[in-house]
């Protein structure tokens, strides 16, 4: 009897804790475009940082991510040379967003300056 009990209740947990009884959470996907010219672009991060997830975009520039549904997440979209841009989602349903991200990110002027053998050089970009 106590066996066939706890037998019932492992079969029952992992029933509930695989989400067999009902989804947990919504798919987000969608591409990811140059806003300049269309352009997919492929390795792009796309991360939620309050739940540490994270996943880059294809060859094709398409990503997928499994989220939870009911709270509002930030998105963040991110990759070399273009602005990052972070989109608040709250998922009821599996959902697309296309991103478009704008070329260019403003750098500041960095100077490095050495000295060795007496001499002074210095380099500024």
């Amino acid at each position: 009897m106590n066996f066939r009990f706890l037998l019932m209740l492992f079969f029952l947990s992992a029933l509930f804790s695989n989400g067999v009884l009902g989804q947990t959470g919504f798919r987000l996907n969608g591409t990811i475009r140059s806003a300049e010219d269309g352009e997919t672009l492929p390795g792009v991060s796309i991360s939620v940082p309050s739940m540490g997830l994270g996943a880059s975009s294809n060859e094709y520039g398409f990503y997928s991510l499994l989220l939870p549904s009911g709270d509002s997440l930030d998105v963040v979209f991110s990759f070399v040379g273009y602005q990052t841009q972070t989109r608040r989602v709250r998922l009821a349903v599996d959902t697309r967003l296309d991103i478009q991200l704008v070329f260019g990110v403003e750098l500041e002027t960095i100077e490095v300056t050495a000295q060795g053998d007496g001499k002074r050089y210095a380099t500024r970009r």
